[in-house]
């Protein structure tokens, strides 16, 4: 009797074996960078402000954007605080926000990090390949901007996780799809802000309607809730949020958006109303291009945050976690020889987004590479 030999196409490929490997090097760079973190401030520091704006906005509206008070009401865990630390997000926030903040903080914290990994590695998976979905989760959730997120307690997860649901049930659901990206738009709307012009470009009329509705919904709700006094105090503050952010050293090296680059390298005056108007019309034409010329998910996820990042004011290292799910999507389905090789360029450079002073270098040539990576797969032969 003979034992048949498994064929390459039965067995782990090499590529496979190369992916298994790049994976296994960045769980153990995970655990190192988490340590690190925890070492240096507690874990869920950035989910603090966002449990303390929601806890005080349910005694105290008028105190929710006063930096002070809510800087003080974290103390319990900081400690004395240097500098400020605000609740950032728009009053429509709280619709999500609100209930969480009624439970005691680390266990309101380890529901709100449950709830939004277990649904960014699901919506996640249903963008890769079936025959490799075994290695999506270490090169989704150990790069340094996942990993930063994970220990920070940010949003990314979450809000990554509605706008791939949206974007996977589009052509067959679309109002579905468009409460889901105006539910995201009213949690988080600096990386969200170009899905109108995705929407319109791909004739996603419904979808946009369902949008608009879902997120003045949600406005609604927090005025019924708190009143209307936050949203003009938000509005107000939304100057000395971004001040706060471009005036810190720290927080201005973490920056990934062409504004924060900006920042960095000391541009001012009309050279940089100039660059921030290139990169507003450069996401304008990503979303557009991204809805208007493809239908694949993972390059219109790519398209719809890549937009949102060159166009936004400012964003984290962390918020690179938003791209993780496509550069990972299209890292598994390449091909070609050429095609696995842009597409792993693409990955590396999505992974240095999450690192200090080279992110918004890193998220352009990402965006430069992903197109450059299907194509080659169009035009190379199967490796």
């Amino acid at each position: 009797m003979t034992i048949a030999t498994p064929t390459p196409a039965e067995g782990r490929s090499a590529w496979d074996l190369l992916l298994a490997a790049v994976a296994a090097g960045l769980i153990v760079f995970a655990l190192m960078l988490a340590r690190a973190l925890l070492s240096g401030q507690p874990a869920a520091i950035d989910y603090l402000p966002m449990w303390t704006g929601a806890r005080l906005a349910a005694a105290e509206p008028a105190k929710l954007y006063d930096f002070a008070a809510v800087t003080t009401a974290q103390r319990w865990l900081l400690g004395p605080i240097a500098g400020m630390r605000p609740f950032p997000y728009p009053p429509s926030a709280l619709v999500v926000l609100g209930p969480l903040a009624r439970l005691p903080f680390w266990i309101s914290y380890g529901a709100w990090m449950a709830a939004g990994l277990a649904a960014f590695l699901v919506a996640s998976l249903r963008l890769a390949p079936s025959g490799r979905r075994w290695l999506a989760a270490p090169l989704l959730l150990a790069p340094a901007a996942a990993v930063v997120g994970i220990v920070a307690g940010q949003s990314v997860f979450l809000i990554g996780a509605i706008a791939m649901a949206a974007i996977l049930i589009l052509p067959r659901r679309p109002l579905l799809a468009g409460v889901l990206l105006g539910a995201a738009m009213a949690v988080k709307p600096t990386v969200l802000i170009l899905v109108p012009v995705a929407l319109i470009a791909g004739g996603h009329w419904r979808a946009l309607l369902a949008a608009g509705v879902a997120g003045l919904l949600m406005i609604g709700v927090s005025v019924l809730a708190y009143g209307p006094g936050p949203w003009p105090a938000w509005i107000q503050a939304l100057p000395a949020f971004q001040a706060q952010v471009l005036g810190d050293p720290l927080l201005r090296k973490c920056l990934i958006t062409p504004t924060g680059l900006a920042a960095q390298i000391g541009l001012t005056g009309p050279l940089l109303l100039a660059w921030r108007g290139a990169f507003i019309l450069a996401g304008i034409a990503l979303a557009a291009a991204g809805f208007r010329l493809t239908t694949v998910p993972s390059l219109r996820l790519t398209a719809l945050f890549g937009a949102g990042l060159l166009a936004s004011p400012y964003a984290m290292n962390y918020d690179a976690a938003l791209l993780l799910p496509g550069a990972v999507a299209i890292l598994l389905a390449a091909r070609s020889s050429r095609g696995r090789a842009v597409a792993l360029a693409a990955f590396a450079a999505v992974v240095a987004a999450g690192f200090p002073n080279v992110g918004a270098v890193a998220l352009m040539i990402f965006l430069a590479l992903c197109p450059i990576s299907m194509l080659a797969d169009r035009k190379g032969s199967p490796a």
